[in-house]
């Protein structure tokens, strides 16, 4: 019985430790305001998460993002026109659909495409 428990808490901690990685690895993403709920009115530019902790929105902004835990990740961004910053954090759903919370409440809602982006941003 207490292999199957060692066993069984090392696949979570795995399991753990790389989702939020697999969704952020080289995935482009379709993104829209939460303020109308998920009505699939995408905004024209993707966001792009790479794996090196680079994230991007075409020329309109560029940030970092870090892992925050299991399912989460927190994401640090400066405006390409203004040089503002922002922050908010993206919870992934499943590996195709993520939340973006800001200041505890929903922010935007993203779905991954099946485009792959350049490796460098």
């Amino acid at each position: 019985m207490h292999r199957i428990f060692v066993t069984l808490a090392v696949f979570v901690l795995l399991a753990t430790s790389l989702h939020a990685q697999l969704y952020v690895n080289n995935s482009l993403w379709r993104v829209e305001d939460a303020i109308n709920g998920r009505n699939g009115d995408y905004h024209p530019v993707p966001w792009v998460f790479l794996p090196n902790g680079k994230v991007y929105a075409g020329d309109l902004w560029r940030g970092t993002w870090f892992k925050r835990s299991g399912d989460t990740i927190r994401v640090v961004i400066i405006f390409h026109q203004n040089s503002l910053t922002d922050a908010f954090d993206v919870k992934f759903n499943s590996p195709t659909d993520f939340t973006a919370y800001k200041n505890g409440h929903d922010y935007r809602y993203g779905k991954k495409t099946d485009s792959t982006p350049a490796k460098e941003a």
